[in-house]
């Protein structure tokens, strides 16, 4: 990092010239459309101009700049490394454009919130990094996108359609939040204003902009405000041909004292459609991978194969995911998302008693640190730290560490649940339950085993219907979890032939289940009151199949 000392031994231009410059680059076409970026270069100069540019750190940016509160940790908010390669990207594109016969030179140097003044003919400052965030690919790296471990995405600055013109900044907002958000879902490289603002969004110059950029996909769509009401129109294209993938429509309300609540909240569902664990790309891209051998598949189709066996528990599919995972960790080792979920599968074969290697739950915890090794932002390894943490009843320990996994991605409504079922799992169950919930309302089409902690909240508070409700949920779940719930539920709640056919199937299809139930409870629900409640509701389930 460039120290205050260190940048002040080159000689400075005239702070009136600086500030001169200043205004000239944010009234340029490329920086007028985000605000954000202008209030970042505001700030970061104006710190440097008064002698405080030490004062211009990650926290201080984040909440002068970029409208955060006093809490934000870079830890595990890389919101400013974002911005700051965007500025560093969009410098550069204003000084090859619009200001290339400048002769007052600003830019951000890589690895440093200081920026650089330079007068004359300068040199190219290097503004490089080696993230693909939020730039547009050279012809080299559209390469390297192509050979990447996962997908590669642009998005298309939103169109404004409104006639006031005062609300155009929405469209601009809602793309920019777009590509951010999409940088934080593991495997996808995204390509985001304002160097895909000289595309054209019409559908027939798609293609164009597809072959141009590179990518796999390109997000784009447009805004409207009529009245009180705001619709956002979008579409996701894919290559080769530019087919619509996925379109949908949205509104809100354009109400003053909520207008960004409702701008969060239409990126966060555009987010968590496209994006999330069995979102439109996952599953687009998982069609390539029907049909394939396993040891045919990439690095990255191993992880999408994990994608499907999350949402269809069984012994077969943990098999093939398994294998699938361990190769790619082999040819790859250095690839955080395949040895996170790796983890999450050595996991399972624990809590859920499928075949697998020995001490499995040894091995999952190896590959969970080392994925947190490679990439502690990585949301799914603190996941699977967080749920390793659960199964070895180190129950605050879990809670915190789903947390941590949760402020990492909030727009993914998949490790928002599994976040939620993990904090409820462990004790905090109204915590748990909230998250899960949140989730479910950005996709109700989750996994029902994640119903697991409304499940004994209902259990717990004699809401046995509730329960029974819930129980039904997992009937597409191929493990005992999905007899054994109906059958304690409907014991609970005195129907007995439900009772008594869920137990007949509990017993006739998971007969080590039925004899000792208590074993496999107690690895998912580790305190004595749910276990009581568990075993009670199941010997009522008993008596009632041997009165059938």
């Amino acid at each position: 990092m460039t120290t205050k000392a260190e940048h002040q031994e080159a000689p400075r231009p005239d702070p009136k010239a600086v500030r001169v410059q200043l205004d000239r680059i944010l009234s340029s076409d490329g920086f007028r459309r985000s605000a954000k970026l202008c209030r970042f270069l505001e700030y970061i100069v104006s710190c440097s101009l008064s002698d405080q540019a030490g004062d211009a750190d990650q926290a201080s940016i984040a909440v002068h700049a970029l409208g955060y509160d006093s809490g934000f940790d870079p830890t595990y908010n890389p919101a400013v490394r974002v911005h700051a390669l965007r500025l560093r990207r969009a410098l550069a594109h204003y000084f090859a454009t619009e200001g290339r016969t400048d002769t007052l030179r600003i830019d951000l140097p890589k690895g440093s919130y200081v920026p650089s003044f330079v007068e004359g003919s300068a040199a190219e400052v290097a503004h490089g990094d080696d993230s693909n965030i939020g730039g547009r690919p050279s012809s080299e790296s559209r390469v390297g996108i192509e050979r990447s471990r996962g997908p590669s995405i642009a998005v298309l600055p939103f169109s404004y359609g409104g006639t006031d013109p005062s609300f155009a900044f929405l469209a601009d907002g809602i793309s920019e939040e777009l590509a951010i958000g999409l940088s934080a879902f593991a495997g996808l490289v995204v390509v985001g204003p304002p160097y895909t603002l000289s595309f054209d969004r019409e559908a027939g110059k798609i293609p164009a902009a597809l072959r141009e950029l590179g990518v796999h996909f390109i997000l784009t769509g447009s805004v409207r405000v009529a009245g009180p009401t705001v619709r956002v129109a979008t579409q996701l294209v894919a290559t080769p041909d530019a087919a619509q993938v996925w379109a949908a429509r949205m509104e809100g309300s354009l109400s003053a004292s909520a207008l960004f609540e409702m701008q969060d909240d239409i990126t966060r569902r555009i987010l968590s459609t496209v994006g999330d664990v069995r979102g439109v790309i996952p599953r687009q891209l998982t069609s390539g991978t029907r049909g394939k051998r396993t040891v045919d598949l990439t690095v990255y189709e191993a992880t999408l194969l994990y994608h499907s066996y999350v949402a269809n528990l069984n012994q077969d599919t943990h098999a093939r995911v398994r294998s699938a995972l361990e190769m790619a960790v082999e040819r790859d080792p250095g690839y955080t998302l395949a040895w996170s979920q790796l983890a999450e599968v050595y996991a399972d074969t624990y809590a859920l008693g499928y075949s697998g290697p020995e001490e499995p739950l040894v091995r999952a915890r190896e590959c969970a640190t080392r994925a947190v090794a490679l990439d502690p932002r990585c949301q799914e390894a603190r996941a699977a730290m967080a749920f390793i943490r659960f199964l070895d009843r180190e129950h605050t320990a879990a809670a915190l560490e789903a947390e941590v996994a949760l402020g990492l991605n909030p727009n993914s409504a998949f490790y928002r649940a599994w976040a939620g079922f993990l904090i409820g799992m462990s004790g905090q169950v109204q915590r748990g339950r909230g998250l899960i919930d949140e989730a479910l309302a950005l996709n109700p089409h989750l996994p029902g085993w994640l119903r697991g902690v409304a499940f004994v909240e209902h259990l717990e508070a004699g809401e046995y219907e509730a329960a029974f409700a819930e129980a039904q949920q997992l009937r597409s779940m191929d493990h005992a979890w999905a007899p054994l719930f109906r059958a304690v539920s409907a014991g609970h709640l005195g129907l007995e032939d439900a009772a008594g056919v869920a137990y007949r199937d509990l017993d006739r299809d998971y007969p080590e289940v039925a004899a000792d139930p208590e074993a496999t409870i107690s690895v998912l629900y580790h305190f004595d009151r749910w276990i009581s409640l568990f075993l009670a509701g199941l010997e009522k389930a008993k008596a009632a199949a041997a009165r059938m």
